[in-house]
């Protein structure tokens, strides 16, 4: 096996080596070969972010003087008028594709061709498919248009683009004077200049006044407004460059060479990819020996599928030259980013390879309708520098493909080696190595939830207040799966009726701080986790200082006042932070979820069916179906076919026969069972029966259904939410929105695939071809839907990163199943003329929610006599009379119109507001699990009330 190599900085810190560049990893797969970088000493640098292995700039502005002449030229155009426009123009540029080449529109021509054959049951003629095919051409081809930059555009793309095109350039040029410090460029040559990036950005990286620019653009107008802004927007006055030349075709005849060859956003201004190659053939040839030649695009995919295609075509067709006289002339090797000269392994797993610079617009924007100055820009580049390949291998290329944020010190990064393979790492320090281990400790949850949801739950912030039973017995239960931090806001003292219920309140701790010592022995459960107490009134925290609440996740409140209850709800309400209330009362107690509303991405749904789509297969499964035939293969290979293949051939056949429409009644479904059945025995003398018909058969009913969009899904499609998004818009909906867009468009009113096949008898070829057309699919899906995330981000003037493709793929895969859950307030619920008790009593006349409706007058109770019912055993009568009288007035003012039993007022009033351990303890770990499902974004919680019944032990949901 080959082993990677990575070059490590010999730094010592503490007697070790503990840290590496940049563009290396701190743990290192188990055949790496590690080397000693010795030309990084000890005093170079005394901070990690000033490494060698760093190239990346965090944040790029104009420098002032640029931006105040960009002004000038842009002086006389209507401020509003331009930002509106430059926008529109911006979102052009980002969603360009190149053109497609004439093979590639013969070959999709000839497909559609043989399709519409197929399908052609009226045998029109041959002229009307012919129209249905260039109908069908021109939704699928994106057309290629070549921009027209006139002045006015010119202008547009200087406000649009300017700003973000400086930064990029500026960002990679830097790369290039950190690696080889002896450049310095004396000449530059830029085809399609534009409106003169390069030479501000080359201005500020090298700072030589004496470079020669020459500049190559097809439009008058470009240069013309490149040339004024030298010129300090007044074209009597002299340039700041001193030697700066403009053209509009490309100088063939010109024989000079140049230190510095550029191509920024030009490709795409190309009509072909004879064109491309043509130009890019000429650039080199421009090139200096020991020279860069730099092409950049856009990030997005059909801007590195062209930075990708020019760097296969540099690697085959000039690199690889065979003419040896030209060898050592023309030979050269990539640069950056790449650390080799292989194939590009992101390509095979269609990802795109692509870097982020943060950068400052132009003040051309009214920054107080633009609440976000500083943005980010995706680009996909390459370098290219004519001299031969180094022998030492390069560092490893740290990839932008969404890495995970792990708390704790971890971060699950992608590599890129020098071999040309992807490495996945968890990246961490010294200290925090041990938790590496993470998997083996947490592996039962991590099947329930995986480590996106065990990342959430370690990077969440819990508040307990009150350490009763029931809130200590929460928080184990949240403890033990590792939340990342938790405080209990409490200011009681530690009395000996807690230590005799509460088994973190040790006997020894009475007269002790309660939250202190209930942190204390909660932290014991598990080292990973923070834990903290406040010795505070929660009361006085709601007046005094409540944006202390801000800084959690999740509130969790236990046995609270009514007044102090309801205080807390509304705020955490308007802080839009979910609030979950406990309340342990005897045998009784609820659980009470309080939030505007909650995302469930992914539901967990039970005896989920498979999606496969068989009654309206697409075309890559059509294509792999119709690619095996049943009547010319063996019959070994026969028996091993792939059930999900026996359903589309007979199911094809089936809806030839009976216009197009599937079995869709129990009738038509046992007819075609039969039918399926009349392949079984393929042979005269065969007389064994195959295994993978008789699944066919089983699963007939499971399979052969409708393909349609639930109707949760429709009513999250016509959400408000979904239809108006914004820039304060959730994740969830912006992604929704983009869901909504690519089933109505590419999805051809289907929801994304979800990518996955259940177990079926088959051979192993077959069973993993059919597994990778569905994958395909569905993460073409995926690129469709990231596409117009990246659509809507740019729109609302969010960065690019905002949302992660890992984010994107989640959702496509459980696109059938999201939900969104709004529930009601507090406020609504206290309220008489919005409350739904009396309501939902008639509906549930003997159902458990009478014991709620006491526990809202044993609150009453204890406001006018600032004590529970039943605390005194010598006034347990009459506690019962009064008990009943605000029962009685609570029951009127909700217009409740039911009959309580003496005996549950008798029985309310003998629990004494006591907490019973075995009650707390059910009721925490029902909590804890409705706290992570919250945290998570998995499984469906509560809407919004849990009563349990411990006399019957029964627990019953309302939405009250």
């Amino acid at each position: 096996m080959n082993k990677t190599k990575f070059m490590l900085s010999k730094i010592n810190i503490k007697n070790s080596l503990t840290w590496i560049s940049f563009r290396c990893i701190k743990t290192f797969p188990k055949n790496a070969e590690i080397q000693i970088d010795n030309s990084v000493k000890i005093g170079d640098f005394k901070h990690l972010k000033n490494h060698h292995g760093k190239y990346i700039l965090n944040y790029i502005e104009l420098p002032e003087d640029l931006e105040q002449r960009i002004n000038k030229v842009l002086g006389n155009f209507n401020i509003k008028a331009l930002r509106d426009q430059a926008k529109n123009l911006k979102n052009h540029l980002h969603d360009r594709r190149s053109s497609k080449e004439k093979n590639e529109i013969y070959e999709l021509k000839d497909r559609i061709r043989d399709k519409l054959l197929l399908e052609d049951k009226e045998k029109n003629d041959a002229d009307s498919i012919e129209k249905k095919i260039e109908s069908i051409l021109r939704s699928k081809i994106h057309p290629w248009l070549k921009i027209d930059f006139t002045e006015s555009v010119g202008h547009l793309y200087l406000a649009a683009r300017f700003a973000s095109d400086y930064a990029v350039l500026v960002q990679i040029f830097n790369e290039i004077k950190k690696r080889d410090h002896l450049f310095n460029p004396n000449n530059v040559f830029d085809f399609g200049s534009g409106v003169g990036t390069v030479m501000w950005a080359i201005k500020r990286t090298w700072s030589n006044e004496s470079v020669s620019f020459f500049n190559v653009d097809s439009s008058a107008y470009m240069n013309n407004i490149a040339n004024l802004i030298t010129k300090d927007g007044i074209a009597s006055k002299s340039s700041c460059f001193k030697s700066m030349f403009f053209k509009r075709n490309f100088p063939k005849s010109d024989q000079e060479e140049y230190e510095l060859v550029t191509s920024a956003f030009t490709l795409f201004e190309l009509p072909d990819r004879a064109s491309r190659f043509q130009n890019l053939s000429l650039l080199w040839n421009k090139l200096k020996k020991n020279g860069y030649l730099v092409l950049v695009e856009n990030g997005t995919k059909h801007g590195f599928k062209l930075i990708n295609e020019a760097r296969e075509f540099f690697l085959t067709e000039i690199f690889n030259s065979k003419n040896t006289e030209e060898i050592g002339e023309s030979c050269g090797h990539i640069f950056s980013p790449c650390p080799h000269s292989e194939t590009c392994p992101l390509v095979s797993e269609n990802q795109t390879c692509r870097f982020f610079v943060g950068f400052k617009p132009l003040n051309v924007y009214d920054w107080k309708e633009n609440k976000n100055p500083r943005e980010e820009f995706p680009y996909s580049y390459i370098v290219l520098k004519k001299s031969p390949k180094p022998e030492s291998k390069l560092w490893p290329r740290l990839v932008y493909r969404q890495p995970i944020n792990i708390p704790g010190g971890i971060i699950h990064s992608w590599l890129c080696t020098s071999e040309g393979n992807m490495i996945n790492n968890l990246n961490t320090d010294g200290q925090h190595s041990n938790l590496l281990n993470k998997n083996a400790k947490y592996d039962r949850q991590l099947r329930l939830w995986g480590n996106h949801g065990q990342a959430k739950l370690e990077g969440s912030r819990i508040c307990l207040i009150n350490s009763s039973t029931a809130g200590t017995e929460t928080l184990k239960s949240m403890v033990l799966p590792g939340v990342g931090y938790f405080s209990i806001i409490d200011d009681n003292i530690v009395t000996k009726e807690d230590v005799s219920k509460n088994f973190f309140l040790p006997f020894n701790s009475v007269g002790q701080n309660r939250a202190k010592v209930a942190s204390e022995h909660l932290c014991e459960l598990n080292q990973d986790v923070i834990g903290d107490y406040l010795l505070e009134n929660i009361d006085r925290i709601l007046e005094n200082k409540p944006e202390y609440l801000k800084s959690f996740n999740l509130v969790i409140a236990t046995n609270l006042k009514e007044n102090t209850f309801k205080k807390l709800a509304d705020y955490l309400w308007n802080e839009n932070i979910p609030l979950i209330s406990i309340r342990s009362f005897g045998l009784i107690g609820f659980i009470r979820i309080i939030a505007q509303e909650h995302h469930v991405v992914e539901a967990h749904p039970d005896n989920q069916l498979p999606i496969l789509r068989l009654d309206q297969p697409f075309d890559e499964l059509k294509n792999f179906c119709n690619s095996i035939d049943l009547n010319s293969i063996s019959e070994a290979e026969y028996s091993h076919i792939p059930y999900l293949i026996i359903l589309y051939k007979y199911l094809d056949l089936w809806k030839k026969q009976n216009d197009g429409q599937i079995p869709k009644n129990y009738k038509e479904k046992e007819a075609f069972k039969h039918f399926i059945k009349s392949g079984v025995l393929r042979h005269e003398n065969a007389t064994k029966f195959e295994e993978n018909f008789e699944e066919a058969i089983k699963n007939v009913n499971s399979i052969i259904v409708p393909s349609q969009i639930p109707a949760e899904i429709k009513q999250l499609f016509n959400d408000e939410k979904c239809l108006k998004i914004s820039e304060n818009s959730d994740k969830f909906w912006i992604i929704v929105r983009a869901i909504k867009e690519f089933t109505e468009n590419e999805g051809m009113g289907h929801l994304p695939l979800k990518g996955t096949i259940p177990d079926m008898v088959s051979d192993s070829d077959k069973y993993v071809a059919i597994q990778n057309v569905y994958k395909s699919k569905a993460q073409h899906d995926v690129d469709s839907v990231l596409s117009r995330v990246e659509r809507i981000l740019l729109n609302i003037n969010k960065p690019f990163d905002y949302i992660s493709e890992q984010e994107v793929k989640l959702y496509c895969k459980n696109a059938h199943n999201l939900k969104n859950i709004r529930y009601r307030s507090v406020s609504q619920e206290y309220d008489p003329q919005t409350s739904n008790l009396g309501s939902l009593i008639e509906e549930n006349s003997d159902s458990d929610l009478i014991f709620y409706i006491l526990m809202r007058a044993v609150d009453l109770f204890h406001l006018e006599n600032n004590r529970f019912p039943g605390t005194n055993i010598e006034l347990l009568h009459s506690d019962g009379i009064h008990l009943k009288k605000h029962l009685y007035k609570l029951m009127q003012e909700n217009r409740i119109n039911a009959t309580i039993k003496e005996e549950f007022i008798h029985e309310i009033c003998r629990y004494g507001n006591c907490e019973i351990h075995s009650i707390s303890a059910f009721l925490g770990g029902c909590a804890a699990h409705e706290a992570i499902k919250l945290l998570t974004n998995q499984f469906v919680p509560i809407n919004n009330t849990l009563i349990y019944n411990g006399i019957k032990q029964l627990s019953t949901v309302f939405e009250i």
